[in-house]
């Protein structure tokens, strides 16, 4: 299985943005997946996205995930913005969201979304996120590895052994 770390490029971490509302962080999410993949999202994946009943969760601690499967999708793909300031979206942990995650999938490839989704959001309730803190504190990414080293901490060792695998 993919591993979550190569579903992120690194032009789609987007690091102290502003947008006021969820919608607004979805569209820029979005236009920025298409800006950086063309041949692989609709110029108006937002609208597609949007259209098939989006679904955002609070996973608390000052993360979101929002995902959706469009059918004119070939590959899943993530990208994350870190808010600035947060975004409040009424979590149950009442932490207000700095970290919004968006995956969006094909259609026909319902399994595969849900066990990125629920990787992703494992990842999320471990711990010691090491990635995930050094994106809430302000901290970049290292540029050489295009966003990977967020996921690479979190990985389970038996899982990078088979990932780097030819």
């Amino acid at each position: 299985m993919a591993e979550i770390r190569e579903l992120l490029d690194q032009r789609c971490i987007l690091l102290d943005r502003s947008e006021k509302t969820l919608d607004g962080v979805i569209r820029t999410l979005t236009d920025q997946l298409h800006a950086v993949h063309p041949d692989q999202t609709p110029q108006n994946l937002m609208e597609r996205v949007t259209d098939g009943l989006f679904h955002t969760t609070c996973m608390g601690e000052g993360c979101a995930i929002t995902h959706a499967r469009c059918p004119s999708m070939q590959k899943t793909l993530l990208a994350v913005m870190r808010r600035s300031p947060p975004l409040d979206l009424n979590a149950l942990d009442d932490k207000p969201v700095v970290l919004v995650f968006l995956l969006v999938g094909p259609q026909s490839s319902s399994s595969f979304h849900l066990r990125i989704l629920s990787k992703l959001a494992r990842l999320l309730h471990q711990h010691s996120p090491v990635g995930f803190q050094s994106l809430q504190e302000h901290r970049k990414p290292q540029p050489q590895k295009g966003g990977q080293e967020i996921f690479a901490a979190q990985e389970d060792p038996g899982e990078a052994r088979q990932a780097s695998r030819p």
